[in-house]
């Protein structure tokens, strides 16, 4: 090789392995999937910022991030903000209980629960208006073939294990639906908390990474009510999760909370006696979920709820509805901690095998929302795919090899 070739191959050499190894950072910022992923900032929580916290959990306004980039760049120029319910790797809850192939056959991942649609009539039909609690179909409509359901899937001793963990707060639930509609079972009509009434939706923790497939834990909420309950102002609705962390082998257990607890007044909303006290203890309060938000446009500030009722200037504000539409992501959901844990990114990581989510909505009106994990993207959340990494190594040995052979 000549002098200046071997110049050549040392100056071009360092500069293709940058743009190579750019090109692989690339691909372990985002997970290895053929949906387009949803890209969210780093979190920057408050009134003037691009999220709200709720309880234990981040939430962004996915309708607020668009506004954000067409008004703000470039701090919140990030793009791609709009999820579509067909790109999902796991659903939690969706119409019909349909899944995605991640979760069927030989995986043990539960598959989704139906949630609420339609407008129930007859005896209890009032109360099945209102509220969804996800582990009972019997707030949905569809008669006793629909009720209590057996867990959807999955066996053994990872299944269920927190399906006794329910509403301790109500004695008046079960009185609120036909005794035949909540269940045929004796033992559930007296005691709702008895193991086996309200099964929850269960994945394991390794079968669940798969299916992510590299994608942060990110929950996405489709908020798709259709009018007014006549209990909240508009399409408002109001929320309650947890989810909990299991070991199959010890008794180790976490618990994260989405709710009202804690937050500011105008962010929850209190139960309300024989309707919508379904929550853990009487204190719990729910979080309440805004179909309009008001952003003052000189500064970005957030008014949670309609611009009229908010203290902006009325030449000074826009509204924005954070229903986005059918099969569209309205929310994203986010805690670092349980997504780290679940990433064996924490030190707790090795104590959990088993995840759980126990899913409540009340103050609803004939929507069908939903709640999937998708694609998605958050600063320093991702982690590389096998592939990715057997990529990485691929490349590098490649490297060395042509370093040697420049050297010859």
């Amino acid at each position: 090789m000549s002098h200046s070739a071997s110049r050549l191959g040392k100056k071009m050499l360092p500069a293709t392995l940058a743009a190579a190894l750019l090109g692989l950072g690339l691909q372990s910022v985002a997970p290895e999937a053929s949906a387009a992923p949803i890209n969210l900032p780093t979190p920057s929580c408050g009134v003037t910022g691009n999220c709200l916290v709720f309880d234990d959990f981040t939430v962004y306004s996915l309708g607020l991030l668009e506004w954000y980039k067409d008004n703000k760049p470039p701090l919140y120029a990030t793009n791609n903000f709009i999820a579509q319910s067909n790109e999902a790797n796991v659903f939690v809850l969706n119409f019909n209980g349909q899944g995605t192939p991640a979760q069927g056959a030989g995986t043990n991942i539960d598959n989704p629960y139906d949630s609420m649609t339609g407008n129930p009539s007859g005896p209890g039909s009032d109360a099945d208006n209102l509220r969804f609690l996800m582990a009972s179909k019997s707030l949905n409509s569809g008669g006793a073939a629909n009720d209590i359901p057996s867990d959807p899937t999955g066996t053994g001793g990872w299944d269920n294990l927190a399906q006794a963990a329910n509403v301790s707060n109500s004695n008046t639930f079960t009185s609120q639906f036909p005794a035949a509609k909540f269940s045929t079972s004796a033992a559930c009509q007296t005691n709702i908390n008895t193991p086996g009434c309200l099964p929850l939706w269960d994945a394991k923790i390794s079968d669940l990474k798969t299916a992510l497939n590299g994608s942060p834990l990110v929950g996405l909420f489709e908020f798709n009510e259709t009018g007014n309950t006549g209990e909240l102002v508009g399409q408002d609705l109001v929320a309650y999760a947890q989810v909990i962390l299991h070991s199959t082998t010890s008794s180790a257990k976490r618990v994260f909370t989405f709710s009202g607890n804690g937050t500011l007044p105008f962010q929850q909303q209190a139960q309300e006696a024989n309707k919508t006290d379904l929550l853990p203890t009487a204190d719990d309060k729910w979080a309440r979920v805004h179909a309009e938000i008001c952003v003052k446009k000189s500064t970005g500030e957030v008014f949670l709820g309609e611009c009229a009722d908010s203290p902006f200037d009325s030449g000074d504000r826009e509204t924005i509805n954070q229903a986005l539409g059918a099969n569209r992501a309205d929310f994203a959901i986010f805690n670092k901690e349980l997504n780290d844990i679940i990433y064996g990114k924490h030190a707790d990581s090795g104590k959990y095998d088993v995840v759980t989510f126990d899913v409540r909505l009340a103050y609803l009106n004939d929507g069908g929302d939903r709640l999937w994990f998708g694609p998605a993207t958050i600063p320093g959340e991702n982690v590389p795919v096998p592939g990715t990494l057997a990529l990485l190594g691929s490349t590098l040995l490649g490297f060395a090899a042509a370093r040697r052979r420049i050297r010859a």
